[in-house]
């Protein structure tokens, strides 16, 4: 890969794609009148922490510019954002699958509709009080110096000797600086749906998974379906452990009374936190077998001089 681009200009060119897209969803989100641009906004803002995070050897960024202050941000983006996954879930999928009672009568739609309003009333509080907290991150006087010093190194971006390499004679060290260890995760393992393993293995998966994506257009021919895979395994936890969310939630003593009136709801999360448990262990059998493991891992070894499939 020798007409490759040095490492330092490839991801530069990452950095100013995603921090363009964060200048054009702030507004959106701070207007709060579509939840997709907050969750745009998330997803943006996670890319740009995984670029910085893989390729850090690489650059030589400004002083305040780092994963770690853009985690802060990240994390109240996800406060608001789990109550609106909460509450789509409920208006658009629990809710109008639930016709018959825990005691197989048929549901009053009066009551049924005046509960669910109760227990949106209770997330509509705790969203504003999350999304109070989102403004002040989104206009907090570091943060966005922190993007003003980024995009003033954008300009004239300076990079470290490994940097200044092709970027095509280091593929496997940058995939394996985020992947390194994934299928060593003790969440793979994991029998226990609730244990908190299996939410930082989904973190995990995602970190692996965007890394990935950062050098898709270096992928061999064969590699690209693993982008889908990861994508399946995390959204396969994100969708168990948004469900033990919303059984909390509901469960919790402020919100109890709200939803007296459908005791069946609570049947039916756990119908669905059953399913996505069985997906979960069908799915995750599958990638953790060694084929696949070891397929995993070799992703960018083919394009590497004098390597073959020998053992």
């Amino acid at each position: 890969m020798a007409t490759s681009p040095r490492c330092g200009d490839y991801v530069a060119d990452l950095i100013q794609k995603q921090t363009r897209r964060i200048g054009r969803l702030h507004p959106e989100v701070l207007a709060d009148q579509d939840p997709e641009a907050l969750h745009q906004l998330r997803v943006t803002l996670r890319r740009l922490r995984t670029v910085l995070n893989q390729f850090e050897a690489a650059l030589i960024l400004p002083d305040g510019v780092s994963e770690q202050r853009l985690a802060r941000v990240t994390r109240q983006t996800g406060l608001t954002r789990d109550l609106d996954v909460l509450r789509q879930r409920l208006e658009l999928d629990l809710f109008p699958a639930l016709p018959i009672s825990a005691d197989g009568e048929d549901s009053d739609p009066t009551i049924k509709a005046k509960a669910l309003k109760r227990l949106l009333k209770g997330l509509a509080r705790n969203r504003r009080q999350a999304f109070e907290g989102l403004e002040k991150a989104l206009q907090d006087a570091n943060y966005l110096k922190m993007l003003a010093r980024l995009s003033k190194w954008l300009r004239k971006p300076d990079f470290t000797i490994l940097g200044q390499q092709p970027i095509g004679d280091w593929l496997v060290e940058w995939q394996g600086s985020l992947s390194h260890g994934l299928f060593l995760h003790a969440g793979w393992q994991e029998a226990n749906p609730r244990d908190k393993s299996l939410h930082e293995l989904r973190k995990r998966i995602k970190e692996a998974r965007y890394a990935l994506e950062n050098l898709e257009p270096f992928l061999p021919s064969g590699g690209h379906h693993w982008i889908q895979e990861l994508k399946l395994a995390q959204e396969s936890l994100g969708e168990l452990h948004d469900l033990q969310v919303l059984a909390d939630v509901i469960g919790e003593q402020e919100l109890r009374p709200r939803v007296a009136d459908l005791p069946e709801l609570g049947v039916a999360i756990q119908h669905q936190l059953d399913r996505c448990w069985e997906d979960w262990q069908t799915l995750a059998s599958r990638l953790k077998a060694r084929d696949r493991r070891w397929e995993f891992q070799g992703l960018f070894l083919s394009s590497c001089p004098g390597v073959t499939d020998e053992t």
